[in-house]
């Protein structure tokens, strides 16, 4: 018999990316949910809601020159022109 060991984030925790990316919030069965915030290590930035691994709610984007932008993202998208530079994180 062979057992596999899958080990999940969930709970509270700060996850450090191979490539300098970084998440500190709420995980709930190995996807970001509820509040967090996700950085690179180019500057930007989004700080808010996750819903199943994605920007979800209210938030805010940080671009690489420190400019933030209050918005909303539905499923990972910006609805807000000015936010859009995030989509995809």
């Amino acid at each position: 018999m062979v057992f596999t060991l899958i080990i999940q984030k969930h709970g509270m925790g700060i996850f450090d990316f191979a490539d300098g990316r970084r998440y500190e919030g709420w995980y709930i069965n190995d996807l970001k949910e509820g509040y967090g915030v996700f950085s690179e290590p180019q500057g930007r930035k989004y700080e808010g809601c996750w819903k199943g691994g994605k920007q979800h709610g209210e938030g805010v984007y940080t671009d690489r020159r420190g400019v933030r932008s209050k918005g909303i993202w539905v499923e990972g998208l910006s609805t807000e022109p000015s936010s859009a530079g995030l989509d995809g994180i």
